[in-house]
């Protein structure tokens, strides 16, 4: 029987250091994150939206079994996942107790780190303090359908509203934005349906975690706890220089608090 086609591939390896799993937001690609890998040692993988059977998966948390269940982990370093927005909710779910505990891989030094992650992408009530507008994503729904690039363009304009400067983060987003409907589309299903316990500490299998969020995020993220603040504003902080800079230092500090496991090298 055929082994499944990993949703993660390599971006770069920089021995020693941690195993690093970055899960970018709906739409993108994981060099996203490049201004941030390219600064940090370790190995690291990224999850691909485009790879072969995930955008024949249909179900969030099937995907999420197979992010964990096929994360190329070694048991000798410490791993860190970092996702933004969608990938900080696929992160969620696949080191959650359920989900790590009939993983074939090992879970026990993890950290999680998301960014701009809610608890539910869309409001459950009108009065919930995070989320967004139901109907706002059933229009994307439909408009991915009948005009994607309009819709991706849209989707830019919501991820860089509130940035001090919004164009060059724009062209940075857009250069490594997915075109293909077929293999956005089920992300567009995830975001509506997805639902994580605000108590993270009672269901996720990690040994540390931090909520980042920006303060003018037009998607209005939030529901996980614990909460850190970026200095960058919009769903896209952490490309903006000050939001850049503020999260680069806590992870860099990471690496260095997470030693591998004696004799664990490359």
């Amino acid at each position: 029987m055929s082994q499944p086609i990993s949703p993660w591939r390599l971006l770069r390896t920089e021995s020693p250091g941690p195993d690093w799993f970055w899960l970018p937001g709906w739409s993108f690609a994981p060099e996203v994150f490049a201004p941030l890998y390219n600064q940090l040692p370790g190995h690291h993988y990224g999850f691909d939206y485009s790879a072969t059977g995930v955008a024949d998966n249909s179900d969030f948390n099937s995907c999420a079994q197979a992010l964990i269940n096929q994360a190329p982990a070694s048991p000798q370093r410490p791993a860190i996942w970092v996702g933004w927005s969608l990938g900080g909710a696929l992160a969620c779910a696949a080191l959650s107790v359920s989900a790590a505990a009939s993983a074939t891989q090992k879970t026990g030094n993890i950290t999680l780190i998301t960014l701009a992650t809610s608890a539910t992408f869309c409001r459950l009530q009108a009065e919930d303090e995070f989320g967004l507008d139901a109907d706002l994503l059933q229009q994307f729904s439909q408009n991915m359908q009948q005009q994607p690039e309009k819709t991706r363009r849209r989707f830019l304009a919501l991820c860089t509203q509130g940035a001090a400067d919004a164009r060059p983060l724009s062209r940075l987003l857009a250069s490594h934005q997915l075109s293909d409907p077929a293999t956005l589309l089920p992300g567009l299903d995830w975001l509506r349906s997805y639902r994580l316990n605000p108590a993270t500490g009672n269901r996720l299998q990690v040994r540390q975690e931090q909520h980042w969020l920006g303060s003018h995020d037009a998607l209005n993220a939030g529901g996980l706890n614990p909460v850190y603040y970026s200095p960058g504003h919009s769903h896209a902080f952490f490309l903006e220089p000050e939001g850049q800079a503020a999260l680069l230092t806590r992870l860099q500090a990471l690496c260095c608090q997470l030693k591998p496991a004696s004799g664990a090298q490359g």
